[in-house]
C-alpha cells in the first residue's frame, strides 16, 4: 500500500477536531488493488471521511488536484526518487514524506517539504499557519540537464578510476 497504511494510522491518532478539517485525495492509478486494502484499512476508523478516492482521474484530474493540494504525501517504506514527489515540486507543491523515501535529504537541502513521522507531525502541520517553502532550487536539481551534467560526472569519476588501476 506504499505506506497508505501509516496515513491511516496517523490520521487515526489524530486530535478528532483537527483530522475533521483535513481530506485527503488518493490518486491512481490503483495498482495492486491499493484502493480496495485502503478501504478494507478504513473500515470501522473515525476518519474514513477524509480520504477521497480518484482511481481512475489520475491524468484528467491528478495534476489538478495535485498543484491545487496544500501538501504531497509519500509515506513509503522504500522509494528511490519517485515521480509523483518530482512532480509535487515542479507544481510547487510541498511534499511530506517518510525517512525510507530516500527523498529526506533533497527535501532537507532544498527546503521544499517535510519529513514527517508520526501523527503529532500531521496534526501540527495542519494546526499550525503554513509556512514558506522554496523550489526554485529543487526544480532547478530536478532538470534534465542538472540531472545529466551529474551522471556525466560520476561516471568520468568512474573511468579515471578505471584508467589509473
Amino acid at each position: 500500500m506504499k505506506g497508505l497504511d501509516r496515513l491511516v494510522e496517523f490520521v487515526s491518532n489524530m486530535n478528532p477536531e483537527i483530522s475533521k478539517r483535513i481530506k485527503i485525495h488518493l490518486l491512481g492509478p490503483d495498482y495492486q488493488n491499493g484502493f480496495e486494502k485502503m478501504e478494507s484499512a478504513l473500515i470501522g476508523k473515525a476518519c474514513r471521511n477524509v480520504f477521497l478516492f480518484h482511481p481512475k482521474e489520475i491524468w484528467s484530474l491528478g495534476k489538478y488536484l495535485l498543484a491545487q493540494a496544500d501538501y504531497s504525501i509519500l509515506l513509503s517504506r522504500w522509494d528511490g526518487f519517485p515521480r509523483a514527489l518530482r512532480e509535487s515540486i515542479y507544481l510547487s507543491t510541498p511534499v511530506l514524506i517518510s525517512e525510507e523515501t530516500n527523498f529526506k535529504d533533497f527535501v532537507e537541502e532544498h527546503q521544499c517539504g517535510e519529513l514527517i513521522l508520526n501523527s503529532n507531525d500531521l496534526e501540527r502541520l495542519v494546526s499550525s499557519p503554513k509556512k514558506k517553502y522554496y523550489f526554485d532550487s529543487a526544480k532547478q536539481n530536478l532538470s534534465f540537464a542538472c540531472i545529466a551534467s551529474k551522471k556525466l560526472a560520476f561516471y568520468r569519476e568512474i573511468l579515471e578510476l578505471t584508467n589509473q588501476s
